[in-house]
């Protein structure tokens, strides 16, 4: 028990740790943007901020709720005691932390280990391997093909991976459970799981369905093996099916039944635009590999699902890892295909493409059990061989490394930290400049979605900044409807700033303001550089804001 409580507690740590330097990467790097300013990424700072001035929680969504994003987000918050853009931090730290659980719940089942430590350390493996990518990206370009670091942002899908690495995790244990009431205890557990994910992010269906296929490929096998017996193919068919059948019939229901809540997201499914998508995807991967670090980057992925791969061909493979074992594996060598699955129907956004990056990083972990486990089975005889797979044995050289992750990797944290707190704590410059040109007056101003979110939340009143698109009508896009109650014109705009990679939202109610606006009989107005950003003041509220219109109900 002792040894037990010790490797689960060194293995927490490591995972804080990992996250520390995760983040202290990114808040050092352009694309501490993407942390603290993106208009997507402070939506929930936005949402804290607005309730604490006294408005209704009362939001425009878009197709994701963000329903667990947010309940973590706060709770964050509220235990640490910390401002809205501490809690961005902080929030990205538990993101990788709770990144590691769901991957460990995921491989739990089919580990042939027993040793307590290799136990604790499947959920290291796949962060340490997370954190070495976010080291290598930097870019503050939102559509860029920089996928490890989105984990670390509130509102891009990152309560989706854990969903869809836990229902992994229960229907592969339903795959392999004999016992009918343990199957029915994870049916209840699935539904549950998968109920809460399509509320939030109709996403995950999307996510989920290559784990899935692989699974029932997983039972199909088990069917042939009785295909002597139509009768038994039948019955274990039946007992197989239902459980996935109960699980898919209740994400439909919760799929059909939130379509009155905010956009059923099937406006994105535009396999019109295959083409389209196929170029922005080509595109941005041609930019990542153009730099050394993103061609580091894709090496170390390409090596990890290459692991997988192999560990498919190499003979007696299956017979070492397990049927269980050989299906996450295949799911993270067969992750690549979802690049042409989300092209055909017409996605081009590239942060769609994460199961691409996570799944090979948890299947991983087995693939190399299983390598090591068939390279022993080779070389011994049947004697040696049992005593290779006896549980709890461990090489020096594997003891060295991990009391070197064990000891090195808190003490980097515990030396990136102050950067982290640090920068946690201060603005962006340019935003930093019009946050307090805004609160040095009380009139009201308006801007466009990517432009005013990360001054926003930074406000004393949410309303003194209105979010508006180019013809200056109230947008019903992430955010509050009571932000426009009584308010028709503005008197001072924000505009610029550098938004690479932009895409136009799926709705045309998010659309961007290029130049200063041209104020019919207002005359020409005052002009205030706060570097990227610009703000026009006409000095009294002439700029016209047209009410918000309900859309996509």
């Amino acid at each position: 028990m002792a040894r037990r409580l010790l490797a689960e507690t060194t293995s927490l740590v490591v995972l804080v740790s990992l996250g520390v330097l995760a983040v202290w990467h990114l808040v050092r790097t352009p694309r501490s943007w993407m942390l603290f300013e993106d208009g997507d990424s402070v939506l929930l700072a936005i949402m804290r901020r607005s309730v604490e001035g006294g408005l209704p929680d009362d939001f425009w969504y878009s197709p994701v709720l963000f329903v667990q994003e947010r309940l973590l987000y706060d709770a964050t918050g509220l235990l640490f005691g910390l401002t809205a853009q501490q809690a961005l931090a902080a929030n990205a730290v538990v993101n990788v932390v709770l990144f590691g659980l769901a991957a460990r719940f995921a491989v739990a089942p089919v580990l042939r280990t027993r040793s307590v430590w290799l136990r604790a350390g499947s959920a290291v493996l796949p962060v340490a391997l997370l954190t070495v990518s976010v080291l290598t990206e930097s870019s503050r370009d939102r559509g860029s093909f920089e996928l490890a670091s989105l984990q670390l942002l509130t509102t891009y899908y990152s309560a989706t991976i854990w969903a869809v690495l836990v229902l992994f995790g229960l229907l592969l244990r339903y795959a392999l459970a004999t016992s009918v009431r343990l199957r029915a205890v994870l049916v209840v557990l699935a539904v549950a799981v998968v109920s809460m994910a399509v509320w939030s992010n109709p996403m995950v269906l999307a996510w989920v369905s290559l784990p899935a296929a692989v699974l029932l490929v997983l039972m199909a096998t088990t069917w042939w093996r009785l295909r002597a017996d139509r009768g038994a193919v039948l019955r274990s068919a039946v007992a197989d099916l239902a459980g996935p059948f109960t699980v898919v019939a209740a994400a439909g229901v919760v799929f059909v039944l939130r379509r009155s809540v905010a956009f059923a997201g099937v406006e994105k499914l535009r396999p019109d635009r295959a083409d389209q998508a196929f170029g922005t995807f080509g595109s941005a991967f041609a930019d990542r590999v153009a730099t050394l670090p993103g061609l580091l980057e894709v090496v170390l992925w390409a090596a990890v699902v290459a692991a997988c791969v192999v560990a498919l061909v190499v003979p007696g493979v299956r017979r070492t890892a397990g049927p269980g074992a050989v299906a996450v594996i295949a799911t993270g060598a067969l992750a690549p295909l979802l690049v042409v699955a989300f092209g055909v129907i017409g996605t081009p956004w590239t942060r769609y493409l994460q199961p691409v990056l996570f799944l090979p990083l948890v299947a991983v972990v087995l693939a190399v059990e299983a390598l090591v486990r068939a390279r022993r089975a080779a070389r011994w005889d049947s004697r040696a061989r049992r005593r290779a797979v006896t549980p709890g044995r461990s090489r020096p050289t594997l003891a060295v490394l991990g009391i070197a992750v064990a000891v090195g990797v808190p003490v980097s944290a515990g030396v990136a930290f102050p950067d982290v707190a640090r920068a946690s704590a201060q603005a962006d410059p340019d935003v930093q400049c019009v946050v307090d040109w805004a609160s040095a007056t009380d009139r009201t101003g308006a801007g466009d979605f990517w432009t005013v979110r990360g001054v926003k939340y930074r406000l004393a009143d949410q309303r003194q900044l209105l979010q508006v698109n180019a013809t200056f009508g109230a947008t019903t896009w992430l955010t509050n409807k009571h932000d426009y109650d009584g308010v028709r014109r503005a008197s001072w705009v924000v505009l610029g700033g550098e938004r690479p990679g932009l895409i136009a939202k799926p709705v045309d109610i998010v659309t961007s303001i290029d130049s200063v606006p041209t104020v019919p009989g207002a005359g020409a107005p005052e002009i205030t550089r706060c570097g990227t950003l610009t703000i026009a003041d006409w000095g009294k509220p002439v700029v016209p804001i047209a009410p918000p219109a309900e859309v996509g109900r």
